[in-house]
């Protein structure tokens, strides 16, 4: 996982200099192919993350599978929209879905 997160600060930097145009040998569509790249390694180790996590025995595989669906749903963007009460909206949205997803599962109930 350090190596994901090295690798991470490295296209984050790179994604910043190409965004302040000062990487000039970078062209616009390579960028925009790397950005494509990029994102379907991060799907790939999501993907990855999940299979290890439910594949532990018993209920340590149940809470690795219910960890990593609160995961997406805290690690998914948030459209504020064009007023702040559409941000509201969305944001209370979010909001709600993560306390159902933590207050009617039985398996978090149990846990705590």
């Amino acid at each position: 996982m350090t190596d994901f997160r090295g690798r991470t600060q490295v296209y984050e930097q790179l994604q910043a200099k190409v965004t302040a145009k000062q990487l000039l040998k970078v062209s616009e569509s390579s960028c925009t192919e790397l950005q494509q790249k990029w994102t379907k390694v991060i799907e790939l180790t999501r993907v990855w993350r999940l299979k290890l996590d439910s594949s532990l025995p018993g209920r340590l595989g149940e809470i690795g599978k219910w960890i990593h669906l609160v995961g997406l749903l805290v690690e998914g963007e948030i459209d504020y929209g064009k007023t702040p009460e559409e941000a509201v909206r969305n944001i209370t949205e979010r909001l709600g879905q993560l306390k159902v997803s933590t207050t009617s599962n039985d398996l978090y109930s149990s846990l705590i």
